[in-house]
């Protein structure tokens, strides 16, 4: 802020405000070391000197923000000649420096007399790119965006999931593009999404999902070397969401393959092994019931009447081998 206003041709402050601390230090808060502490501090002393000087203010007093870190009021910035103006509002300020001289490569007569004041705010593409760039929120969208995939996958044909999914690990994908990720994290996230996978398929009682669902909330801890405390991955949630989309995925993931390994239960495949009533004699076709509902039948290839000591008039009792169409093939029972 310091470098800013001194760069301006007009540096004005508000009131009540302040100036100052200008000291170099690491991008996390910490002191830089020795020798290229003190070469970066010399460099923005005499930096900043040139910026003030160059524009007719008080370079010694711009140089101690720097080496001694030092501040000022707005009003002793403008008596000790830091600054050009002190001003309330915008249009205060414009008119203070109707006629301002300024000083420096640019030096020129200002003219603001009537000037509107016009805004621009940050355009929502860029505000949506801001949210997709948090470390947080990239994590999230990769997270849900597995979750889909995974669901999709293992179960053809929802289209939501896997269509929000993949929606979800494209945005996570750009975010993460944008941010310094870490090798570690990444092999983290795919070693948890295959242990969960592979609990699905073996009996280990659980435990390879729940090795899996800590490998993926360490990748989100371990994923993005940002080297800055202020721009990290919040803690608390990604270990709350990381463990609740993780054992999510890892319940839907073993729901869903436990169910194709079951047998047929939709169609008409369900109606192989199913007993029935006759209704109508199977002279050779009559009609049986069977699942609620009346069938053509006829006898299976090898089945008698006599079969199983029954005969096939109205009320015996059968049961379906196959299904041919609409027409079910049946054997008599006992």
């Amino acid at each position: 802020g310091a470098f800013i206003t001194e760069a301006g041709d007009v540096a004005a402050m508000a009131e009540g405000t302040n100036i100052g601390s200008a000291s170099p230090v690491a991008i996390g808060g910490g002191d830089i070391g020795d020798v290229l502490g003190e070469k970066i501090e010399n460099d923005a002393a005499a930096y900043i000197r040139a910026l003030a000087e160059g524009h007719g203010r008080n370079g010694d007093l711009a140089e101690l923000l720097v080496t001694e870190a030092e501040n000022v009021t707005a009003t002793e910035a403008l008596d000790e000649g830091l600054i050009d103006v002190v001003a309330g509002s915008e249009e205060e300020l414009l008119d203070q420096i109707d006629g301002f001289e300024v000083q420096g490569p640019k030096a020129r007569t200002l003219d603001t007399e009537g000037l509107e004041i016009e805004r621009h705010d940050m355009p929502f593409l860029l505000q949506v790119l801001q949210i997709l760039v948090n470390p947080t929120v990239a994590y999230l969208l990769l997270m849900a965006g597995l979750v889909g995939l995974a669901i999709e996958i293992f179960n053809p044909g929802l289209i939501v999931p896997g269509t929000l999914g993949a929606i979800s690990f494209l945005l996570g994908l750009y975010g993460t593009a944008q941010l310094p990720v870490a090798a570690v994290g990444i092999l983290l996230l795919v070693f948890g999404v295959a242990l969960i996978i592979a609990e699905a398929h073996l009996p280990t009682s659980g435990i390879l999902g729940g090795v899996g669902v800590v490998a993926m909330v360490l990748s989100g801890l371990l994923l993005f070397n940002t080297d800055s405390d202020a721009y990290e991955v919040s803690v608390p949630v990604v270990i709350v969401v990381g463990l609740l989309l993780g054992g999510f995925m890892a319940f839907a993931v073993r729901k869903v393959v436990d169910a194709r390994r079951r047998p047929v239960r939709t169609g008409w495949e369900e109606l192989v092994g199913a007993e029935g009533d006759v209704r109508s004699p199977l002279d050779p076709i009559g009609q049986v019931y069977v699942e609620g509902a009346l069938w053509r039948a006829t006898l299976a290839d090898g089945a008698r009447e006599g079969d199983a000591g029954a005969g096939l008039g109205r009320g015996a009792k059968v049961r379906v081998e196959s299904v041919e169409g609409l027409t079910l093939r049946v054997r008599p029972l006992a």
